[in-house]
């Protein structure tokens, strides 16, 4: 029955209807990014936003906060595996963590540094966040 149900078509419709819009703000995306990762394992087909999110996350990422920031490279290194393409989009992120760390708290420090470990062979350069972390 989960498999025939519409409810999965129509949320990436209309997720990708907010990005087309340009209502997908950087909470948004986060979330949406993380909340796709979570269930890629146990939902099929979440991960077909992927490729959207991939392409509208690097212009929400300058104003993003440390949780979102965290969260998204979380999502990233769940990802890796399932959908390579999100290795793409580590550089942007790295770029944006020195400005935030000072304002991140343990949790977000620790989810970027166990993304930094997962995502250390598929995407080098997430280890310049770790000296800043």
């Amino acid at each position: 029955a989960d498999r025939e149900s519409t409810v999965l078509p129509r949320l990436h419709g209309r997720v990708r209807s907010m990005i087309s819009r340009k209502k997908l703000g950087p909470r948004e995306c986060a979330n949406v990014f993380w909340a796709t990762a979570h269930l890629s394992g146990a939902v099929p087909n979440v991960t077909r936003l992927v490729p959207a999110l991939v392409k509208v996350l690097p212009e929400q990422l300058e104003t993003m906060n440390p949780q979102e920031l965290s969260n998204s490279l979380w999502a990233v290194a769940q990802l890796q595996e399932v959908e390579p393409l999100v290795l793409q989009i580590v550089p942007a992120i790295v770029q944006q963590i020195p400005s935030r760390a000072n304002d991140m708290i343990p949790q977000h420090l620790s989810n970027c540094l166990w993304a930094a470990a997962q995502l250390q062979e598929g995407a080098p350069d997430v280890l310049k966040i770790v000296p800043v972390l």
